[in-house]
């Protein structure tokens, strides 16, 4: 009997053995899988937090490209604007130059029709005098000739009228005698 107790003993430590490893058995199986489990799902995970790492990292690049582009753009624009801006003042300065140049020749082409206009002016002063002394000469040489013929004429007058007295004279001592109740000479004193 203590055999079979012993046995039983043995047996049913057996069996508890048994079950506890077994028991042991599935607790380590159940670890195992958990950490199986806890394997798979740290490695999604790390899957995961690497595949936002590249998504993240790809978005930065995008968007490094994208700002990359952006201040291209923007350097591109402020440079076409400088150059624009550049070309206006370009443009406005050869305007005012090109003014300026018109207006000095304006003014030298003003200048010159004013000399021209004060030579002509001058010439036609000197023509206008010339031609007034000319005249001048002629009325003084008319003036000249007249006063000539007339004091010709008033001699040659004169003469006439000492001719016609000296005839009277003479045909008055041709006549008969006189008698005193005429004057001789009073035919000359007319």
């Amino acid at each position: 009997e203590e055999e079979e107790l012993r046995r039983q003993s043995l047996a049913f430590r057996n069996s508890e053995g048994r079950r506890i490893r077994e028991r042991d058995e599935e607790e380590r199986m159940k670890d195992i899988m958990r950490g199986a489990e806890n394997e798979e799902l740290n490695a999604a995970c790390q899957r995961d937090v690497q595949q936002y790492k590249e998504a993240c990292a790809a978005r930065d690049r995008a968007s490094l490209v994208l700002r990359g582009k952006e201040d291209f753009r923007k350097r591109l624009e402020s440079e076409n604007e400088r150059q624009m801006q550049s070309q206006e003042e370009h443009e406005s300065h050869l305007l005012d130059t090109q003014a300026w140049q018109d207006v000095n020749d304006y003014v030298k082409e003003c200048k010159g029709r004013k000399r021209l206009s004060l030579a002509f002016r001058a010439k036609e002063k000197r023509r206008h005098a010339g031609y007034a002394k000319k005249q001048h000469q002629k009325k003084i040489q008319r003036q000249q000739m007249d006063t000539f013929y007339r004091s010709e004429d008033a001699r040659y007058v004169e003469m006439a009228q000492l001719k016609e007295k000296a005839r009277i004279a003479l045909e008055a001592l041709e006549q008969p005698p006189c008698s005193f109740n005429a004057n001789p000479f009073d035919k000359l004193m007319r």
